[in-house]
């Protein structure tokens, strides 16, 4: 019997996504933006890279459009980085630390106990 609700379940979640990614197909070829809008307008962004570039740190810039000192900086590496729009951005691989101490933890978590011994 639950072998039977669980099927049904799995069927119904499968219909939900799939139903789900056809209405996203569409509205997005209806021209339907997906995601946060944006902060700054067009000319908020201009201004504050032109004040950026004019010498004003990014806080005071922040505090003047009402948003975030990231906000502003993510602006200048937009810029900077000549990203076309709708262009995703990449964060940068982080190299693994090695930590020789934890790494032996790791792989045998009780060998300090046995040093003791």
């Amino acid at each position: 019997m639950l072998t039977v609700l669980g099927g049904l379940a799995e069927f119904e979640r499968f219909v939900i996504l799939s139903r789900t990614k056809e209405g996203r197909t569409r509205a997005k070829a209806a021209g339907v933006r997906f995601g946060r809008k944006p902060a700054l307008s067009a000319f908020q962004r201009a201004e504050a890279l032109r004040r950026r570039a004019a010498g004003e740190t990014l806080v005071e810039i922040a505090k003047l459009f009402g948003v975030g000192h990231m906000t502003i900086a993510r602006l200048g590496e937009l810029s900077e980085g000549g990203l076309a729009k709708g262009q995703d951005r990449q964060e940068p691989l982080r190299q693994p630390s090695h930590d020789k101490e934890r790494k032996t933890l790791r792989q045998s978590p009780v060998s300090w106990l046995r040093e003791g011994e």
